[in-house]
């Protein structure tokens, strides 16, 4: 078996925007921050909890925002394809309805592709840690 893993879709263009929500804690003190995904026509695309995993969501389904994940996968010069969320913080009930919100029509090939990235990112974790 090959521990070669084949390098994720990187786009020339980065075909989505980063929005980093960031809500009050709660009062158990858990975060509230979420990552929401649109296309550069403003269709929300996905939006993905942040929770304690922080930017490891992010950086497994979207390796371009992540220079070390564009490094380990092979990339020369990373910095140039790197891509930066923006923070805003919001209410946080703004932030349970960004968690409800539906995924606009015309994105699936957004979608399938960051699936694809994540599978990528988790069978190169699991080889990492040996089993």
């Amino acid at each position: 078996m090959s521990t070669k893993t084949a390098r994720p879709v990187i786009p020339a263009r980065c075909p989505v925007t980063f929005l980093h929500l960031c809500a009050d804690n709660d009062r158990n003190g858990n975060p509230r921050r979420c990552f929401v995904v649109t296309d550069h026509q403003g269709r929300h695309v996905e939006t993905l909890d942040e929770g304690y995993r922080g930017e490891g969501e992010l950086h497994a389904r979207y390796p371009w925002t992540s220079r070390h994940a564009l490094r380990d996968y092979g990339f020369d010069e990373p910095s140039h394809h790197t891509v930066y969320p923006q923070r805003v913080d919001i209410a946080p009930a703004e932030y349970r309805r960004m968690l409800r919100r539906e995924p606009h029509e015309g994105t699936e090939r957004i979608r399938a592709m960051a699936d694809r990235n994540a599978r990528r990112a988790a069978k190169r974790e699991r080889e990492r840690r040996g089993y």
